[in-house]
């Protein structure tokens, strides 16, 4: 944990905050900090500072914050992926957040297990605490955007829909056909990549979204798996 992350429940008074969970457990028995210890916070959306501990016992912990700096910059990038195994699931949420993807789709598609959507992961946004990890992990406190489309033909027509106007459209794609490379990617244009399951999008399915204008990529030699792939697809947008 690189920053302790908080939100307006956790304010005491306008300065002070009051941690009773894993925060608390994490700052006392992994920094074993101690009072007057200054540490790294942040307020979910909102600005990133340092936090001073003023009391702490067996229970809780409170830190009287200052918050003078902004978050770090987004990547340009939405990924949307064909839904995983629920693990998968979770991983490419931490993993790729902390990268600086602020906006996940997940889709179904025609080989993504119809058990996957009943997932308890999937369940009361539980979800959120594997992006509140990855936040915490790159000192980041901006909470990305998670949608789901349970029907393929509603991600295609709602969502890719609307994506072809705005920006430019990449499908991963590890066929011997996908020529169209990362040489492509227009840096600062926002950009959308589709990522297919663990074995691959049907052909079928790649063809109407290359039917839309979307290009083509290739994300190297290897068979990835599905959340090093999201990784590796977000990080072809980091800027230099």
């Amino acid at each position: 944990m690189n920053i302790i992350l908080f939100d307006q429940k956790d304010y005491l008074d306008r300065v002070t905050i009051e941690l009773t969970d894993r925060r608390f457990h994490h700052i006392r028995k992994i920094h074993r900090a101690k009072i007057g210890d200054r540490l790294r916070v942040g307020e979910e959306n909102g600005l990133m500072g340092c936090g001073t501990i003023v009391a702490m016992n067996e229970n809780l912990i409170r830190l009287q914050v200052e918050l003078d700096e902004q978050p770090p910059d987004p990547l340009d990038v939405c990924l949307a992926v064909a839904l995983p195994r629920p693990p998968t699931f979770q991983k490419v949420l931490q993993y790729c957040t902390s990268l600086g993807v602020k906006q996940f789709v997940f889709f179904h598609s025609k080989r993504v297990e119809k058990s996957y959507w009943k997932s308890h992961a999937l369940r009361d946004e539980s979800w959120l605490e594997h992006l509140r990890l990855g936040l915490e992990q790159a000192k980041d406190t901006v909470v990305p955007r998670v949608q789901f489309y349970r029907k393929h033909r509603d991600f295609i027509d709602s969502f890719l829909e609307d994506k072809v106007e705005c920006g430019s459209i990449f499908v991963a794609d590890p066929s011997i056909e996908a020529v169209d490379s990362r040489d492509r990617i227009a840096k600062g244009k926002k950009a959308t990549v589709v990522l297919g399951p663990e074995a691959g999008l049907l052909s079928y399915e790649v063809d109407r979204i290359l039917g839309m204008g979307a290009n083509r990529i290739n994300l190297g030699d290897r068979i990835l798996r599905v959340e090093v792939a999201a990784a590796v697809a977000a990080s072809l947008f980091r800027r230099p």
